[in-house]
């Protein structure tokens, strides 16, 4: 038997550390809420450069984004294996304050990347709820995803807007 953490998605006391420090070449960190009651939530950063979100995602991530953006689900799953490679057990931890991290570049600012990390987003949310405000209206459970994606997409729009990150960068 051997136990392997199957999905390194960012530890939580590693997440922690970070956001508590000021994220080098950022210029822009707001957190946000998809809930207004909501206790979980998602942290927006921008950095000044695609350089500059490689170089602090990579460490505390594990995965180096060749994007103009990225999300992270702030989670580890950890699962025991067995010899004949069934699981004998799994747990995901995660952090307790944040379902998600979200890291753009200035320069690509736009609604094609606003948008696609903001479904990332939305599957996040979607997987760390316990009970989740979008069910108890719609049965089908594409709708939790597509409903935290649209107030992902919402938060972060607004966020920008208020930052003037918007400006100059829309074509």
């Amino acid at each position: 038997m051997r136990l392997v953490a199957t999905t390194r998605i960012g530890r939580p006391r590693d997440v922690e550390k970070a956001l508590r420090r000021k994220v080098p070449g950022a210029v822009l960190e707001r957190d946000f809420r998809l809930t207004p009651r909501g206790r979980l939530r998602g942290r927006l950063i921008v950095f000044e450069s695609a350089k500059a979100l490689r170089a602090w995602w990579g460490p505390i991530f594990g995965k180096i984004p060749m994007a103009a953006g990225a999300v992270n689900a702030c989670s580890t799953k950890h699962e025991k294996i067995t010899a004949d490679g069934s699981v004998e057990w799994a747990f995901t931890s995660a952090h307790p304050r944040y379902f998600c991290v979200i890291g753009l570049c200035l320069g690509y600012l736009d609604m094609e990347v606003v948008a696609h990390e903001a479904a990332h987003v939305g599957f996040c949310y979607a997987r760390r709820v316990k009970k989740d405000p979008f069910l108890e209206t719609f049965e089908s459970p594409e709708e939790v995803v597509c409903y935290a994606a649209g107030r992902a997409a919402r938060a972060i729009n607004a966020t920008l807007h208020e930052a003037g990150l918007y400006e100059g960068q829309v074509k």
